[in-house]
């Protein structure tokens, strides 16, 4: 009887150390297919600034002068838009985070509305929903 229970326990313990060596070498593979997939981070070669990739001023200083509205030199940025004095004295804000197109266009309609209303503008603050006019 001792040589039959040495005989089921010695095929346990194969079952076992076989059990075992599979679970290992699955482990394993999984963990080759995961670090094979897996790699670090790969930086690119373009720099990455906060600054966007299209000069601002000279976009607007574009855009200005596209739609003839006389603006004195230099353009001020400022952290909350850009401001513009134009050639009469008065200051225009822009704001940065808005489209410029759009905010010279209605720049251009209001001074063409104040002229022939014969309004003198101090400052013209573009950068809320409601331009804000100062005369």
């Amino acid at each position: 009887m001792k040589s039959v229970s040495k005989n089921i326990n010695g095929k346990s313990r194969r079952r076992l150390f076989i059990a075992i060596a599979l679970v290992i070498i699955f482990l394993t593979l999984t963990a080759v297919g995961f670090l094979k997939n897996w790699s670090l981070p790969s930086f690119s070669s373009e720099t990455v600034t906060p600054l966007p990739a299209i000069d601002p001023i000279n976009q607007l200083t574009n855009l200005l002068s596209e739609k003839n509205i006389p603006v004195s030199f230099p353009l001020i940025a400022t952290s909350s838009g850009i401001l513009a004095r134009l050639t009469d004295g008065s200051e225009v804000y822009l704001s940065i985070n808005k489209d410029f197109t759009s905010q010279v266009e209605a720049l251009q309609i209001m001074l063409a509305r104040f002229k022939i209303e014969g309004k003198q503008i101090k400052k013209i603050d573009l950068r809320w929903a409601q331009p804000i006019v100062v005369y």
